[in-house]
């Protein structure tokens, strides 16, 4: 039996039993349904599991106009930005004009890397760094899915929740991962980059 289905069992009230011959006295099915419905209730709304936020459509899209925004300001490169979100699906990807052909898979990459090991590319970097091979076998695993550079920015909740994660390829790495923070913390949200030293907190 499944755990809702012994819950349900356990919360429904005892059925009478017939003196003459101990055994269950006949129930109305209707009114065992019914039961059923209350106990289903009681258990759900009793032991709730804890429910993540989810980066929504509106966030994603302010994210990626502020980031573009913050690049122009700075007179950078064009960008390209995407956005996903906690299950790594692509909610938001734009391109600026003269963006170079390989700039939207260089991005979703960064932001799937970031999703996929948890930290931000920064710190993928420092692994490349380090630990060349660990990375070389993460990419075979993956299809070649990460890129190992600045840039991919994990998005977390005010509970410190991973909610998604922008991914920003164009100029240099450093650049990149600059618009991504300046971008999440436009909407109200924290940017994790994965430096050294700082967890949940943006590294600028």
């Amino acid at each position: 039996m499944t755990d809702l289905t012994v819950a349900i069992l356990v919360a429904q009230p005892a059925l009478p039993r017939s003196r003459e011959s101990g055994s269950l006295a006949s129930v109305n099915s209707g009114q065992l349904r019914r039961n059923r419905r209350r106990a289903y209730k009681t258990w759900s709304l009793g032991d709730k599991m804890r429910v993540h936020p989810m980066l929504t459509l509106v966030q994603a899209s302010e994210i990626v106009e502020c980031a573009l925004q913050h690049g122009r300001q700075k007179k950078y490169q064009p960008l390209t930005v995407a956005v996903l979100n906690a299950n790594a699906a692509l909610i938001v990807l734009k391109s600026e004009d003269g963006s170079s052909l390989l700039r939207s898979q260089i991005a979703q990459a960064k932001a799937w890397g970031a999703l996929g090991m948890g930290m931000g590319t920064r710190a993928l970097a420092e692994r490349a760094a380090s630990h060349p091979a660990f990375i070389s076998a993460l990419n075979a695993l993956t299809d070649g899915k990460i890129v190992p550079v600045p840039g991919g920015v994990l998005v977390r909740s005010d509970n410190d929740d991973i909610i998604g994660a922008v991914g920003i390829s164009g100029d240099h790495a450093d650049h990149d991962e600059s618009c991504a923070v300046a971008a999440i913390e436009a909407v109200g949200l924290t940017p994790d980059t994965g430096a050294r030293g700082t967890t949940g907190k943006a590294a600028k």
